[in-house]
């Protein structure tokens, strides 16, 4: 028979519990931020907290087997305050167990740390730390149970059961995995000053750190203790909102993604609103005018933002930056940080009309296979003739990593307006240059790429007609002999690499931008070329051109609907196809115009033999200024009717 809990001696299992393991049981997280007697004088007695962080905070400490904590969204809202306030009330729950070691089944193994991943060179940098330091020393509670402040010139505070740690790549003795973490917080990373390398460590660091914390602090599924995460949506921290990104599966995971009007209090707002179009790879961000749009952008599956109307000219001025800055929305394509400032650049280069020649998506091989790589591709496919000249470009793997190689030319040539150093603009004829095929190669499980069926690959090509003007592989050492074979066989083999300098992938960029590069509709290349980031720091100073360690992207589902997921980064792709393109735009031969062509006969005192073309060209490699004929004829013929038709 059960006892009527106004029974005398009735203690319900809460009570029970915190008799069991608890000198003193904790009052709940507001009355801890709102009572003189905790914190209270830190938080004004809660009127210095936006009252929309009030339910975050009791949802924080509301099931403790949900003890990884993401705070992310609008800037300006107080996501580093709020997650000190919380580090206080773990630490305080703590130091309210008879025994904290005990209550996770340990012996006492010294202080648990507080730790602060950042970028900063020292604690007393940390904003995190230096807030919590005068929360604590604020608080009689604190006081009264041990927390003694040090007469130092910034506040500090001893505890006796923790030590305060500083996880920065900045910092002396970089890392805290030894540590046993309680509590933490990873902020301050987006410093524009810091290399993203840095950043990327931090974040590794804070990763490890979980694993550690769950190993010692996480008992039957649930833990006291906490892991904060901060961020804003930063144009340069795509690899944090992609670990954000993983987080968000996890059960034991809170993510609190924040506005500033949700969090704000409403007064502040009259409580009408307009709509924002958050842009994507075709349509930019931008501000809806009439609800007959709304409506048809809402059935065509695009995503509309409902904004206060007292944000509106913010908006108006920069509409990117304000869905980033106030509704914490990281509009896709607009990082600062990202090679190709939006998708839509690349996607225009790519021509529907144009096949892919090749038959499978990724070549699967081992050292066994002996089918020719050549029946891999459909020759007849090739759009430009196989007379023209070809540049092949190599990004060399023999195992885990994709091998790729991609073979471009020059489709033709196009009148571009070019800035002049004094800022004028003149026109120049420039080539347009095509990639024909990109055959993306990788290893079976537990196997490696026979790079022998590579070279057989290429000279296969060069029997069927394909002119190969250059071959070019990186990793020097390890495509020598693929060189001095295919030098031996006719085709001129160079070692080239797009990682010791940004200069090959800025001037793909150009091409891209001036609309100069043709491609088939390629979804590998473009997974990679859409996510490459110029990080202007690396290589001291120079900068580095490199791919995501992962990448947050979606996933078209067989019914038409989609799904995020996170992938890993690559270039391999982008590495072959921007090597052929760019060595094709380095030896193309400059056009004449026909002024120059006719300049040229009066300065040699002579005139061009009957019947020959009138398209002459300089070698951008020759010295001297000497006149070249071509004896590319499909070329010629191309640039004669462009030479036909142009008007100086």
């Amino acid at each position: 028979m059960k006892k009527n809990p106004k029974d005398k001696g009735f203690q319900s299992y809460i009570d029970y519990f915190y008799q069991l393991h608890y000198a003193e049981k904790p009052v709940d997280i507001i009355t801890f931020l709102k009572e003189d007697e905790f914190i209270g004088r830190s938080t004004n007695n809660l009127a210095t907290v936006y009252e929309g962080w009030l339910d975050v905070m009791k949802e924080i400490f509301r099931n403790d087997s949900k003890y990884l904590v993401v705070l992310t969204g609008a800037i300006g809202i107080g996501k580093t305050t709020i997650a000190d306030y919380c580090l206080a009330y773990v630490l305080y729950r703590h130091m309210n167990l008879k025994s904290p070691w005990g209550y996770y089944e340990k012996s006492p193994l010294g202080k648990m740390a507080v730790s602060f991943f950042s970028l900063t060179r020292s604690l007393s940098a940390s904003k995190g730390y230096r807030t919590l330091m005068n929360i604590i020393s604020r608080s009689p509670w604190f006081i009264n149970h041990g927390a003694r402040v040090r007469n130092t010139l910034e506040t500090d505070v001893d505890i006796p059961l923790f030590e305060w740690a500083l996880s920065s790549p900045s910092s002396k003795g970089f890392g805290v995995q030894s540590k046993d973490v309680i509590t933490a917080m990873l902020d301050e990373v987006d410093d524009p000053m810091s290399s993203l390398g840095q950043k990327k460590r931090v974040v590794a660091a804070y990763d490890a750190t979980v694993r550690r914390f769950e190993s010692r602090f996480v008992f039957k599924g649930s833990s006291l203790g906490r892991l904060f995460l901060i961020s804003s949506k930063t144009d340069e921290l795509a690899f944090l909102e992609t670990f954000i990104e993983e987080m968000k599966s996890s059960n034991k995971v809170l993510v609190f993604d924040k506005a500033q009007w949700e969090i704000f209090p409403k007064k502040r707002y009259s409580g009408k609103r307009f709509s924002v179009l958050v842009g994507d790879a075709y349509l930019p961000s931008r501000i809806i005018g009439s609800e007959e749009e709304k409506i048809t952008l809402v059935r065509a599956g695009k995503t509309l933002k409902e904004i206060p109307e007292e944000l509106r000219f913010d908006f108006e001025k920069d509409v990117v930056g304000s869905l980033r800055d106030y509704a914490g929305i990281s509009v896709l394509g607009t990082r600062r940080y990202k090679l190709f400032p939006s998708e839509k650049f690349i996607i225009e280069c790519f021509d529907k009309t144009k096949p892919d020649p090749v038959v499978v998506n990724t070549l699967l091989v081992g050292l066994e296979g002996d089918v020719p790589w050549i029946k891999s591709l459909n020759l007849s496919a090739i759009r430009m003739p196989l007379s023209i000249p070809r540049c092949m470009h190599l990004d060399i793997s023999f195992s885990g990593d994709a091998m790729a190689l991609s073979s471009a030319g020059i489709k033709r040539w196009t009148e571009v307006q070019v800035q002049t150093e004094e800022g004028t603009f003149k026109s120049e004829i420039l080539p347009v240059i095509e990639t024909d095929f990109i055959l993306r190669i990788k290893a079976r499980e537990g196997d490696r790429i026979p790079l022998h069926m590579m070279r057989k690959f290429v000279l296969d090509l060069k029997s069927a007609g394909m002119k190969i003007q250059l071959f070019t592989a990186d990793l020097r050492l390890a495509s020598e002999d693929t060189m001095q074979l295919l030098t031996k066989a006719g085709i001129s083999s160079e070692y080239f690499s797009l990682d010791t300098s940004i200069t090959p992938y800025m001037d793909f960029r150009s091409l891209v931008f001036e609309k100069r590069w043709i491609c088939h509709q390629h979804e590998y290349l473009f997974f990679e070329l859409k996510n490459l980031e110029f990080n202007r720091d690396e290589h001291g100073g120079k900068g580095k051109i490199d791919h995501p360690i992962k990448v947050k992207d979606i996933e078209i589902l067989n019914d038409g609907t989609y799904r995020d997921i996170v992938m890993e980064g690559t270039k391999d792709v982008s590495d072959a196809c921007v090597g052929a393109v760019i060595n094709a735009l380095l030896l193309a031969k400059k056009m004449m115009r026909p002024e120059d062509v006719k300049k040229m006969f009066e300065a040699l005192d002579t005139k061009p033999a009957e019947g020959l073309p009138s398209d002459w060209f300089i070698n951008r490699k020759s010295t001297g200024g000497k006149a070249v004929l071509t004896d590319e004829e499909e070329i010629a013929r191309k640039n004669l009717e462009i030479l036909k038709n142009w008007q100086p």
